[in-house]
């Protein structure tokens, strides 16, 4: 396929234009699945990037995770699809539970680097990884207010 440009979008890609629609059909599945065995399943390799998101800031940032599990458990009429245990901090905590968000960045430079159909499904799992669960927001909101401190004192002393 040319990597011409369509008329309307002159910054897209006729190959990223169908690998947008592709995207939107694979959203639309992942949204509209009823059995749960069906959902897991085609979420795992996002779960896996998820988790690992996770593990790896852990490790970068002191965070010292304790456990990790890409192994789905039902919990209180719901399935967590995985886990990564760590010792929160002011400092960290905020960072390692938004980790996941870097796979929405490396979702975009695919998409716009890339012209190959095949990352559709790269990009849905890249895109459903990297929504923090709502255990990502309520730990890392907790601890929010002390790594805004910190960014500001470091952007403060960068500046002087």
């Amino acid at each position: 396929m040319s990597n011409t440009h369509l008329p309307i979008f002159y910054s897209i890609t006729y190959a990223q234009a169908i690998a947008l629609i592709l995207l939107f059909v694979f959203m639309i599945i992942h949204f509209k699945i009823k059995q749960q065995y069906v959902l897991l399943f085609l979420a795992l390799p996002s779960t896996i990037m998820h988790e690992l998101c996770h593990l790896i800031i852990a490790l970068l940032s002191n965070g010292k995770p304790s456990s990790f599990s890409i192994i789905p458990k039902r919990e209180n009429h719901q399935y967590v699809l995985g886990s990564v245990e760590f010792v929160p901090a002011w400092y960290n905590a905020f960072i390692i539970c938004m980790a996941p968000l870097i796979l929405w960045v490396i979702a975009l430079i695919l998409f716009v680097k890339s012209s190959v159909l095949i990352v559709s499904p790269l990009l849905y799992w890249l895109l459903v990884g990297g929504i923090p669960s709502k255990q990502d927001f309520k730990i890392g909101f907790m601890y929010g207010f002390g790594f805004i401190l910190l960014l500001s004192t470091i952007i403060y002393w960068a500046f002087q």
